[in-house]
C-alpha cells in the first residue's frame, strides 16, 4: 500500500505512507520532519524516527523493510538511512543543498539513490550498509526530478536505474566498484 497523506506542516509528500513489505500490520508515514512507525492495531504504541531539523521532503521504505530513508528540506538537507526495527539512524549523508527530492532502493537494498533540487543539480548513490558515496554525477541544473527506480540486475557488477524529470527519462548504469555512472537520455514517447 502506498500513497499520500498530509503532513503536520500542512504540505503533501508523495508517498509519505508504506506499508511493512512482510508485516502488512506495519506503517511508516511521514509527519512534517520525523517519521511515525504505527501498527493497524490502532491500540500498540507508535514509535518516532527523529533525525532532521526541517520538513521531510523525501521518503522510501527499502524492498525488505529492514530499512527505510528520508531527505529533507533547507539549509541541512540530509538524507537519513533508518533500520526500521529500532527506529535508529543508521548513517546520515550531508552532501545536499536546499533540499532531497527524491530517494530509491536499489531491489537488493544495497543501494540507496538520491536526487538534489533542480537547484542542487545533484546525484548520488550511497551503500546502505555504511552510508558512503559510491557514485556522484551532475545533474542539469534547473532539472526537476519527479520519479527514480531501479531495475532488476542483469549482470553482477553493473545496476541500472531511471530517473524521470518533466519531460525526459534518463537511464543510468552504475559500475558500484568503480564508481563509474552515466545516463542516456530519453523522451517518454520512445517507448510507447
Amino acid at each position: 500500500m502506498e500513497g499520500h497523506i498530509p503532513s503536520s506542516t500542512g504540505g503533501s509528500l508523495r508517498d509519505s505512507f508504506r506499508c511493512h513489505p512482510r508485516n502488512p500490520g506495519q506503517l511508516f508515514y511521514v509527519s512534517g520532519c520525523q517519521i511515525v512507525a504505527a501498527n493497524e492495531d490502532i491500540f500498540a504504541p507508535q514509535g518516532l524516527a527523529r533525525g532532521h531539523d526541517d520538513r521531510i521532503s523525501a521518503f522510501v521504505l527499502s524492498h525488505s523493510g529492514f530499512l527505510m530513508a528520508s531527505g529533507q528540506q533547507g539549509r541541512n538537507s540530509d538524507v537519513v538511512i533508518w533500520d526500521t526495527q529500532s527506529l535508529s539512524v543508521r548513517s546520515k549523508f550531508q552532501e545536499h543543498d536546499l533540499e532531497v527530492v527524491n530517494l530509491s532502493f536499489s531491489l537488493d537494498d544495497r543501494l540507496l539513490l538520491t536526487l538534489g533540487h533542480q537547484k542542487d543539480p545533484k546525484l548520488f548513490v550511497l551503500d546502505t550498509s555504511n552510508g558512503k558515496i559510491v557514485a556522484k554525477t551532475a545533474t542539469e541544473l534547473n532539472k526537476r526530478f519527479t520519479a527514480s527506480v531501479f531495475a532488476p540486475q542483469t549482470t553482477a557488477n553493473i545496476y541500472n536505474f531511471a530517473t524521470a524529470s518533466d519531460n525526459e527519462i534518463t537511464i543510468w548504469t552504475l559500475d558500484p566498484f568503480t564508481g563509474s555512472v552515466s545516463g542516456q537520455k530519453r523522451h517518454p514517447d520512445c517507448f510507447k
